[in-house]
């Protein structure tokens, strides 16, 4: 079944980045001191931006889950959790772009100079749902029936950009350079 695509719009980080290749992901687990301003607003609803606020420092690894708080403050939370709100799919060194498709750019800086980035997707959770708020996206109590922006996680298909891989599901939002499709009905 067909349904709408919805694609990942690019962060304002990225917009005058070179579009030649992405710098391999970061492992190191030294401490990322953090900063976020409100992102652009999105033209999907799958949340892209870029985020510089307030200066904090927090130790997180590749692979970890977060939760960013309304006063740009950023937590460290289990994965799939109620305050998990996005997952960190790479540390993009300085002056070097997340993925393009990536949901939200989380700025490192020192002294007000760029030093690093965590690049960050929604912690999309098979079977879990998801109020999709432009720039705040929350997890949802999937039997909230009727929830504008809320959509559950019917299937991630990795290796496609074709939403309809998706079978079933209502749409898919596509994360066109790293290849995979999020499959979601809406609540």
């Amino acid at each position: 079944m067909s349904g709408p695509t919805e694609e990942p719009a690019k962060t304002a980080q990225n917009d005058s980045a070179a579009t030649t290749s992405t710098p391999p992901p970061t492992t190191s687990d030294e401490p990322v001191t953090t900063t976020e301003t409100e992102p652009p607003p999105p033209t999907t609803s799958a949340m892209r931006g870029a985020s510089n606020k307030s200066a904090t420092t927090l130790q997180v690894s590749v692979g970890e889950c977060v939760h960013l708080g309304g006063s740009g403050g950023i937590e460290k939370a289990a994965c799939g959790s109620s305050g998990a709100t996005y997952k960190i799919t790479e540390k993009a060194p300085a002056n070097s772009p997340c993925p393009t498709d990536a949901d939200r750019t989380y700025n490192d800086t020192l002294q007000g100079a760029a030093q690093a980035a965590l690049c960050l997707d929604i912690d999309w959770v098979v079977g879990g749902c998801m109020e999709l708020v432009p720039g705040d996206p929350k997890r949802l109590d999937c039997a909230a029936r009727g929830t504008p922006n809320g959509v559950q996680v019917v299937d991630v298909k990795q290796n496609t950009i074709d939403v309809n891989a998706c079978g079933s599901a209502d749409s898919g939002i596509v994360y066109r350079q790293r290849h995979f499709v999020v499959c979601v009905a809406r609540l």
